[in-house]
């Protein structure tokens, strides 16, 4: 079932409240944003669809790749396979915040020990999580990141 939500059923999904209008306000502001993620090619029981290139295609459909809506450069879209490889993108690409909705990321020992970690849709971080801030929707998330940012 995993395999066809993100894959064939990815198109019914619609963006969480606010997240285009973050995206948009950050290009616009030339901040170095990219979107990484741990995905793996294809689902590991069921049919092989391609869940990268869906995910790519439904960020496409958003609207996330249109300079008239939100102007991503499709080459910040990564995808780790592994949790590690996705941690080792967040150091490539030289991040210094990092938006996540799983507390597992976040407990990586190799997550980089400078990087800004915000645990998105939790009203608060958990006590195995010190340093995180928690921050529950896109729009604290936009007051927080760009008020920092000013």
């Amino acid at each position: 079932m995993q395999g066809y939500i993100y894959g064939p059923g990815m198109s019914a999904a619609r963006p969480f409240p606010g997240v285009i209008d973050f995206f948009a306000r950050a290009v616009q502001r030339r901040l170095p944003l990219h979107i990484i993620s741990h995905k793996t090619r294809t689902a590991v029981v069921g049919p092989a669809y391609d869940l990268q290139q869906t995910a790519r295609e439904w960020l496409a459909a958003q609207g996330f790749f249109d300079a008239q809506r939100v102007g991503l450069p499709p080459d910040r879209v990564h995808f780790g396979t592994t949790r590690p490889e996705k941690i080792r993108l967040i150091r490539e690409t030289g991040c210094t915040h990092f938006i996540d909705d799983l507390e597992e990321t976040f407990l990586e020992p190799t997550f980089p020990e400078r990087v800004v970690r915000i645990l998105f849709g939790r009203p608060e971080a958990p006590g195995s999580l010190p340093g995180v801030k928690a921050i529950a929707d896109w729009a604290q998330i936009s007051d927080y990141v760009f008020n920092a940012a000013t």
